[in-house]
């Protein structure tokens, strides 16, 4: 509707232009009529537009329309590097991809800023893991989407109480492990497990939970997801047999897992090991029963290493290590400098396992 200046009309049709000659009292009143009336005119007429534009406003219904598809991509934010990861695997070039919490940041302890919000905010896509791992990030994630962004929950459906595949040993130090065993408790004992990924069967269900997140962003591009999606879990399926093949080189006896950080254990019960760890989180929370717990299974079983993750604070697992004589090597929960990818991860973590314990 145009923009109609009434103030300025109006003094333009009130204030006559001067005139010389004289006019009789039946003149002055038919030309004052005839100013008037053409006033109202323009009155009523502009009055009638500004009352339909705010009739049309206000009695309009809202209408259901179908969202158009991303012009620049899907705009994907992933909680975790290791999410981001496999989004980008599952999206190719159709995706751009941004992560909350940095690579090598330690999740346990990170905090949000108002840049994640702004990026969270022009997302069509968000991934978490779930499962307790990075729920600390909902009420951001919450307050700062879009109403047409789209939430994928990618351990939904998945028991971190329960790990999945791989054979229960009773001496892992894994949350199913029987009371009154003394190598299947300490204080974290019944905490679960969230890092589902560190087995690849699990990280398959990932790639189901991202496809679909894509798919409900980008129906228009659904057959290239599914067709990406197909591809990239067929490597991760070629990858699980190539790990199998790299752990199957430890001694049966030797294959205990022993880490500050208990991120691992869906690694140990895919393929057949036990697992071990000071904490479920960070150096904090370690406590005197953990130390001794862990010492002495290193000793019992003559453990060769014990591992850490560069990103954490483990001076106890050191100090156990320098105690016992024994080395300390390196292992990754999430992506870092050194691993860059899923795939990277998985390679690098068997290979430092096969070296440092056979």
């Amino acid at each position: 509707m145009h923009h109609i200046d009434t103030k300025y009309h109006g003094e333009c049709l009130l204030i006559p232009r001067p005139v010389t000659m004289r006019l009789s009292p039946l003149s002055f009143l038919f030309q004052s009529t005839l100013r008037i009336t053409t006033l109202s005119r323009i009155f009523l007429a502009v009055s009638a537009l500004l009352l339909v534009g705010c009739s049309s406003t206000q009695n309009a219904q809202p209408r259901l329309v179908e969202r158009d598809p991303p012009q620049d991509g899907v705009m994907v934010v992933a909680t975790l590097p290791i999410l981001a990861n496999l989004a980008r695997n599952v999206g190719g070039s159709l995706v751009k991809v941004s992560t909350v919490i940095p690579a090598g940041a330690d999740a346990h302890s990170y905090q949000s800023s108002p840049s994640d919000s702004v990026m969270i905010s022009h997302a069509d896509l968000i991934i978490t893991n779930g499962s307790g791992l990075d729920d600390f990030l909902l009420p951001v994630l919450e307050s700062a989407r879009a109403d047409h962004s789209v939430h994928v929950v990618a351990s939904d459906g998945l028991d971190s109480q329960i790990p999945q595949g791989g054979k229960v040993d009773p001496h892992s130090q894994t949350p199913h492990g029987k009371e009154g065993d003394p190598h299947s408790q300490t204080p974290h004992g019944k905490e679960g497990d969230p890092h589902f990924w560190h087995d690849p069967s699990l990280a398959v269900r990932y790639v189901d939970a991202i496809l679909g997140g894509l798919i409900q962003s980008d129906p228009n591009n659904a057959k290239r997801y599914q067709e990406q999606a197909g591809i990239y879990t067929a490597r991760l399926q070629k990858l699980d047999g190539e790990i199998a093949t790299i752990l199957d080189q430890v001694p049966p006896e030797r294959r205990i897992l022993v880490t500050h950080h208990k991120a691992f254990s869906h690694l140990a019960q895919r393929y057949g090991w036990q697992s071990m760890a000071l904490t479920t989180g960070d150096a904090s929370s370690v406590t005197p029963d953990a130390i001794l717990l862990v010492s002495q299974t290193v000793k019992d079983a003559g453990l060769a290493s014990v591992f850490v993750e560069p990103s954490l604070n483990s001076s106890a697992l050191n100090l156990i290590a320098l105690d016992l004589g024994i080395q300390v090597s390196p292992i990754f929960a999430g992506l870092g400098r050194q691993v860059n990818s899923y795939e990277e991860l998985m390679r690098f973590n068997a290979k430092s396992l096969s070296d440092n314990l056979r």
